[in-house]
């Protein structure tokens, strides 16, 4: 034995030598170092195999200034067009380089494409080549440090053929796609092999003489990017941007030269349309040193000033109602919508808002411009199916869109838009203020007799004027009756009546206000029929002032007086009025009736409080709504709020009222039932492991109640989660095997999110222990003979009784002792031992 391990230890020690002394020799030198004695490569032909090492004729060229070693190939042009591919075998440590020249060494060689660093393999893709003119190849390869030293080699395989395809993105509707990122990240490209683009607005600048690449973005949300150039074996390069509706019809919007690196081009565009493609023209420039070079595009800044992102419908910027005015800009806006009234404006921003009220304003301050005035348009709809509901433009300074009718809880949509460019500034904006609030008063279709709408005297009223209206012609005092509204009031304790009436625009400025006041009259419907423009008033003024007062005396309770006012300005804005004086009063019941009404979202899990009531109400504002549990205690409560709808969340499972009080005294109430699921339980069955097979472990999980389909999710010893849900209906099971004794904690969770938890144990069963059976015809004695060619006997088995994960069997391996002299006595013991799956120990023995 000590023989054997000798030997050994002498193989091993002269491997490793073998082995060094291999690693020591140089690489096999290659047949053509020399540029004057270049291996001829046949066009179209099988890709030649070749290596670097002890290429002794280097040649510098301007991408392999790192290298040392180079070694030749030749071939005559069959084709304009042709690629040379050298593709990379193996090699030391380094990438190759790999330079293609015309001509050849002993008449002279030029420069036409150099590829380095590009891993693996290199492509040369020409273009302009002569037909019959020889064309030199010289690949190169760094053999120092790191590259594996003086004997580091790169072995590839070479081939040159006509090119077929040229570079992928020769044409516009080819573009290589640029990724905006937030930085630059920069991409590996070449023109070598490109050719032409006929049909496209030429660049004016960088030389261009030809061979362009194209490269396309898409403008990110704020219509800004920068576009990044680095230079490789092209160190002079040009670049033109285009738009267009496709790659088919493009327009030139910008040309460079030498704005990036050394003298690379670059862009910082901005003002662009998001969502839409830019096109990226990129040529060497004079088209005499084509090669590789790097590019990049990346989400650029705008100018100070035009920062903004709510370029489009879709990128609106959200106003919250009644909050403070959001400061707004037109610069860089995208191309508006064209409205009834903004067709002269090129660029435009977005703002949208949720209606909380029928009526509501917009409110456009203006801040600043460069020379001109925006105009305004508000939209109901969606992005891209816009409905037109006002429009303003030429306004000096402000704009004011009251509107009503409007749907509470509907999206609405604002777009500001201006006209840059010469009168109105280059790159020219305007800056505003824009805000939305719920109409600071009410009513405005009242504009006839038979639409008159009840007041009462105690309670100050803002209504909002008419515009629009044409005028009926002359009542009474009235030289004439534009944008009228009536109201009617009916007496209730007789007696002098003073009331003041005032009208203010929108932006708080005063607004003449005219009134008539007509009566007494048995009903509104009376009084209707005999008002003419002739009719006697109470009541009359047709002066320019803002504020008038209407003074009458009523004469017995149920008389019924009518009140027109009118604005004479037609701008728009709110008519407020009030009982300033006097001793009588009138019947406040005939004011609006009042209404509420509230539907009911679930509380989610059985005891939860995420159930809501969506309340509305009607009436005159402002309101008192109250909120009250089926025990009578107050939940919540909003006072003096001009709002027609809110939301009570935070909700248990209960019967709740809903109160609503006028400001005119009006009350109501509504009971509605926020609801519950019942209770979510989960069970288990369990069965346990065995020693035998430790993994065999399995929990059957049933669910009840709750809200079906139910996911199952565990954590322990093992974990899981899998997709979907375990069980879809109440009572049903679903199954987790293959678990290893241990502790598990098993999660069911409803449709809701409602969850069960369970701490389970999963144990391990003991199987019985199995019996040893020795193999059959083990000899009771030996004599001499059997004694000297006894040989080893078969194996033992063992087995218990069990089955199914605690069956145990398995056999075990003999051992031999002899302790015999020849034939003068002694014995021969055969023992036999192991382990069972469950570990335990198995020993038998014969002698």
């Amino acid at each position: 034995m000590r023989y054997k391990g000798f030997r050994y230890l002498i193989t091993l020690l002269l491997v490793l030598l073998f082995s060094l002394e291999a690693f020591a020799q140089p690489c096999t030198p290659a047949a053509n170092p020399f540029c004057f004695a270049p291996i001829n490569l046949t066009v179209g032909g099988s890709c030649v195999n070749g290596t670097t090492c002890n290429g002794m004729g280097f040649v510098p060229s301007t991408c392999n200034t790192a290298d040392n070693q180079g070694v030749w190939y030749s071939f005559v042009a069959t084709d304009p067009s042709m690629t040379v591919d050298i593709d990379l075998v193996t090699n030391s440590g380094c990438d190759f380089s790999s330079t293609v020249y015309a001509g050849i060494c002993t008449a002279g060689i030029i420069e036409i494409s150099c590829l380095s660093g590009a891993p693996s393999d290199d492509s040369h893709v020409l273009t302009g080549l002569v037909i019959g003119n020889t064309y030199s190849i010289e690949v190169s390869y760094n053999a120092g440090g790191g590259c594996g030293g003086p004997n580091g080699s790169a072995e590839f395989c070479i081939a040159v053929d006509v090119t077929t395809g040229g570079v992928p993105n020769d044409e516009p509707c080819t573009a290589t796609v640029l990724p905006v990122n937030v930085n630059c990240v920069y991409q590996t490209s070449t023109n070598d092999g490109a050719t032409d683009t006929p049909g496209v607005t030429p660049p004016g600048c960088a030389n261009y003489l030809g061979s362009d690449v194209w490269f396309s973005a898409v403008v990110p949300p704020n219509g800004a990017v920068d576009i990044g150039f680095l230079n490789g074996v092209l160190v002079d390069g040009g670049a033109a941007v285009y738009t267009g509706p496709d790659c088919s019809n493009l327009t030139l919007i910008a040309c460079d030269d030498d704005s990036g690196p050394v003298l690379m081009p670059g862009f910082n565009l901005f003002g662009l349309t998001p969502g839409s493609t830019i096109w990226i023209r990129v040529w060497e420039h004079g088209n005499n040193n084509n090669g590789d070079f790097e590019i990049c595009a990346s989400i650029g800044t705008p100018p100070v000033g035009c920062t903004v992102t709510n370029l489009s419908c879709a990128l609106a910027t959200s106003i919250i109602v009644d909050d403070p005015c959001v400061q707004g800009s037109t610069c860089n806006g995208g191309p508006p919508t064209l409205t009834s009234c903004n067709a002269a404006m090129t660029e435009g921003t977005w703002f949208t808002f949720v209606a909380t009220d029928p009526e509501m304003s917009v409110y456009i301050n203006h801040v600043s411009n460069t020379g001109c005035f925006y105009a305004s348009s508000v939209f109901s709809g969606s992005c891209g199916s816009l409905t037109e509901l006002s429009c303003e433009s030429g306004a000096p300074l402000n704009d004011a869109h009251v509107l009503s009718g409007l749907t509470i809880g509907d999206t609405y949509y604002v777009q500001v838009s201006y006209p840059p460019g010469g009168p109105c500034g280059n790159n020219g904006y305007s800056e505003f203020c824009i805000s939305v609030i719920e109409s600071p008063c009410q009513g405005g279709s009242n504009n006839s007799c038979v639409t008159a709408e009840p007041f009462c005297t105690g309670t100050t009223y803002s209504y909002c004027n008419t515009t629009g209206i044409p005028s009926a012609g002359v009542y009474s005092c009235l030289g004439s009756t534009p944008n009228p509204m009536w109201m009617y009031l009916q007496i209730d304790n007789p007696g002098p009546i003073d009331i003041q009436i005032s009208q203010s625009d929108n932006f708080g400025g005063t607004l003449d206000v005219d009134f008539a006041m007509y009566g007494p009259y048995a009903s509104v419907a009376d009084a209707c029929n005999n008002i003419t423009p002739g009719s006697p008033t109470v009541d009359c003024s047709y002066s320019a002032a803002a504020v008038e007062t209407a003074n009458f005396t009523g004469g017995a309770p149920g008389e019924v007086y009518l009140l027109l006012i009118t604005n004479y300005s037609n701008n728009p804005g709110f008519i407020e009025f009030s009982q300033t004086g006097g001793t009588g009063t009138t019947d406040c019941s005939i004011i609006l009736p009042c209404s509420i009404a509230g539907t009911a979202s679930d509380a989610s899990c059985f005891g939860g409080t995420d159930g809501s009531i969506d309340a509305t109400w009607t009436g005159t504002a402002t309101y008192t709504i109250e909120l009250v549990n089926s025990s009578g205690a107050q939940v919540d409560i909003l006072n003096n709020t001009s709002l027609n709808l809110n939301t009570f969340t935070g909700l248990s499972a209960d019967t709740y009222t809903l109160n609503v009080t006028t400001a005119d005294g009006c009350t109501n109430s509504v009971d509605v039932v926020v609801a519950e699921p019942s209770v979510l339980t989960s069970s288990n069955i369990v069965t346990n492991s065995t020693c035998v097979n430790p993994s065999t472990g399995s929990i059957e999980v049933t669910a009840t109640d709750g809200t079906p389909p139910y996911n199952v999710s565990w954590t322990g010893l093992a974990s899981g989660d899998p997709a979907g849900d375990e069980i879809t209906t109440s009572g049903a099971t679903y199954g987790i095997s293959s678990l290893d004794a241990g502790s598990y904690v098993v999660t069911t969770t409803d449709a809701n999110g409602c969850t069960s938890v369970q701490n389970i144990t999963v144990d391990e069963d003991v199987c019985t222990a199995p019996t040893v059976s020795l193999p059959a015809g083990l000899p009771a004695t030996l004599d001499c003979a059997s004694a000297d060619s006894y040989a080893t006997p078969g194996d033992a088995t063992y087995t218990n009784s069990e089955s199914g994960t605690c069956l145990i069997s398995g056999t075990l391996s003999p051992s031999l002792t002899n302790a015999f002299d020849a034939c003068s006595g002694g014995t021969i013991t055969i023992d036999y031992a192991g382990t069972d799956a469950c570990g335990n120990a198995l020993t038998a023995q014969h002698v």
